[in-house]
């Protein structure tokens, strides 16, 4: 079901608790690859964002766990190959069967795409 989507797919695993939790990349997918120009699957979302750029980043993926609400976003990224890009994305949060929220699902949507 999800098949057809996987290339603009990024997972976040959530690692620990609050107010030390942090977000691993499980899934990059390659349509998000190409355009951020990197893959940093298995790393830290912390690892892969600038300090100052992530406490903002950071805000949002916590609020989403901690309401356990999907957020739509959109706005513009600067990437390496291109000026800004506009984009629209969801995040929603996922769980493995309980009522913890162990995941979440990101699906992007970029306007210049071919």
């Amino acid at each position: 079901m999800l098949r057809p989507y996987l290339p603009r797919i990024l997972i976040y695993e959530i690692v620990g608790a609050a107010p030390r939790r942090r977000f691993r990349i499980r899934l990059y997918g390659t349509l998000v690859s190409r355009y951020s120009g990197r893959d940093p699957t298995g790393k830290f979302v912390d690892e892969v964002i600038e300090p100052h750029t992530y406490v903002e980043y950071e805000r949002g993926l916590n609020m989403i766990v901690d309401k356990a609400w999907p957020v739509r976003a959109t706005g513009s990224y600067h990437f390496v190959d291109r000026s800004f890009v506009h984009f629209e994305s969801i995040t929603m949060p996922l769980t493995t069967g309980g009522s913890e929220i162990a995941q979440l699902l990101n699906v992007n949507y970029y306007n210049d795409e071919e």
